[in-house]
């Protein structure tokens, strides 16, 4: 049978803090590779000439021109509606109202014409 060992608690301590310490260079190691990754591929597209952004596709230029035709439409028949209530209004009868007798009239800004 094995015995097993402890460590003291002093040594827990610096046990744990060097399995963080680990597991933080891993983490910087693997962004490291995939920056170094990254650069790599960015590399050998300027060296052949290829453009890194590509043309979006057929597909998705279709989908742009059809969402922003239906979003027209309902803009335009919200506008129809708003349209149709402002000819229900009646315009021609006195806007202004009577006025407060408190303001005189020369106070009261007159449109130009």
């Amino acid at each position: 049978m094995l015995k097993v060992r402890t460590l003291g608690p002093e040594y827990l301590e610096t046990q744990s803090q060097l399995r963080r310490d680990i597991r933080a260079m891993r983490d910087r190691v693997q962004k490291l590779e995939d920056h170094l990754q990254s650069s790599k591929k960015r590399l050998s597209e300027l060296k052949t000439g290829k453009p890194s952004l590509r043309a979006p596709s057929l597909d998705t230029v279709n989908r742009t021109f059809r969402n922003i035709d239906i979003a027209i439409k309902q803009q335009s028949g919200d506008v129809d509606k708003i349209q149709q209530r402002m000819s229900k209004l009646d315009l021609s009868s006195n806007v202004i109202g009577p006025r407060d007798k408190r303001i005189s009239e020369s106070s009261v800004k007159k449109p130009s014409t």
